[in-house]
């Protein structure tokens, strides 16, 4: 009998429908040259294809009771199977071109997106089912409805589209929204390093802190009150381009670095988020509070030593 409660906990719905299945595997391709990486088997609807095709085939799943269907179903066969959250699996032990695919539960999948994107993992694509909302999000250009954080931050360093649309009634539970499966592929000249990538995603948090307000309006806790003289930088943040975001990032670390040294570093981002962060919050809720007078100041060093002799921080 089905526990429904645990697998509404895991967001497991099962794929049964042999034609969206089929649809699925024809559009990841089997290469038994590349290795494989699933998110959530289940019960091996996708997993069917791959074994004795795939001599590197690896699966994550969190249900312990999943593991031991599977392991019962597929026995000596060729599969190295994961019993783990996918949130706490690193990504990095992963080899070059790996393939990664799934099912990912709807409540959890853009972490699992954002985990991948800020691992250094170079995979040959990623081949995800997802919501149909959050897909239109990846999937997004700018002026779109859908623009978003995850627009962005994905397609710096992915080209993303979405494949075909999933009826309910392809699950076993029928879940209440449609969904879409969609395709990842690396870019050959990323927008922005792999190496920035982890400060650039933390800037783009607070370009988009209130997506009603200009992006000057919501930089100006973080920057010289002044005009950058770029195009779009008085529009809302969904209105700008992926591009625009990386030309700005470039002028923001002129205005704030004397040195020219760059913005993009962990110490001052360690620093920016633990002092303004529980600030930052309440200055979401009333838009006239200023978060913090220090972050006038032009030159990078003195934000970092003014905040270390304010807060009294110890060195994470």
């Amino acid at each position: 009998m089905i526990d429904r409660k645990k697998r509404k906990k895991f967001g497991q719905n099962y794929l049964i429908d042999p034609v969206t299945i089929h649809k699925i595997i024809k559009s990841i391709g089997l290469d038994h040259q590349l290795p494989y990486l699933e998110i959530g088997p289940g019960h091996g609807a996708i997993t069917d294809s791959f074994i004795g095709a795939i001599n590197n085939y690896t699966a994550v799943e969190i249900d312990h009771e999943n593991i031991e269907f599977l392991l019962k179903k597929y026995g000596g066969q060729q599969i190295n199977l994961i019993s783990q959250d996918i949130l706490s699996f690193n990504f990095e032990s992963l080899p070059e071109n790996v393939k990664i695919i799934g099912n990912l539960p709807y409540n959890i999948a853009s972490q699992i997106i954002i985990k991948i994107l800020t691992s250094k993992v170079n995979p040959k694509d990623l081949h995800f089912m997802v919501q149909k909302e959050f897909a239109d999000r990846l999937c997004a250009k700018p002026g779109d409805k859908s623009w978003s954080k995850i627009s962005i931050k994905s397609q710096v360093l992915f080209f993303n589209e979405s494949l075909f649309e999933i009826d309910p009634i392809a699950f076993d539970i029928k879940p209440k929204v449609t969904s879409s499966f969609i395709r990842m592929t690396p870019l050959k000249n990323p927008i922005v390093k792999k190496a920035d990538f982890n400060s650039f995603s933390k800037f783009i948090d607070v370009c988009f802190q209130s997506k009603r307000k200009s992006l000057k309006n919501n930089l100006k806790d973080l920057l010289i009150d002044a005009n950058f003289g770029l195009e779009h930088f008085k529009k809302r943040p969904e209105e700008n381009q992926v591009e625009f975001y990386k030309r700005l990032s470039k002028r923001v670390t002129e205005v704030l670095c004397d040195s020219g040294s760059s913005l993009w570093t962990e110490d001052y981002w360690r620093y920016y988020f633990r002092w303004t962060g529980s600030v930052m919050q309440r200055a979401a809720l009333d838009p006239e509070r200023p978060v913090a007078k220090i972050l006038n100041h032009k030159s990078l060093d003195s934000i970092l030593n003014y905040q270390k002799s304010v807060m009294h921080t110890k060195e994470l």
